[in-house]
């Protein structure tokens, strides 16, 4: 039973999943942060990101590469952090409309 236990605790520290636990607790305590919407703009300049712990505004030649990922659009500058925003967040038309941006932004479907 000890090695079964220690096998398991070995796999969540390989896999990131001990930190599941902290981070729920720390997305709880401040709800008026973790819980909120953040807004997405984009035009042919570029776009805007707000949330709650901050906001920016990038022009397309900041980015490297669009991509969608797993349920996600990321927005991938070649350095430090993507900006990453769901699919979900785009209905049909908002996201057809996001998709010519993009091509006339010199950003292809495939993530090139």
């Amino acid at each position: 039973m000890p090695g079964l236990i220690a096998l398991l605790f070995g796999v969540s520290l390989v896999t990131g999943l001990i930190t599941v636990p902290f981070v729920w607790y720390q997305a709880n305590k401040r709800p008026e942060l973790f819980r909120q919407e953040s807004k997405f703009v984009a035009d042919e300049i570029g776009l805007q990101y707000s949330s709650p712990f901050g906001s920016s505004k990038s022009r397309w030649t900041a980015f490297k590469r669009v991509r969608e990922r797993g349920g996600f659009l990321f927005f991938d500058s070649g350095v430090g952090p993507n900006l990453f925003v769901p699919l979900r967040a785009f209905d049909d038309e908002s996201g057809a409309r996001l998709n010519g941006i993009l091509r006339g932004a010199g950003f292809s479907p495939d993530g090139k």
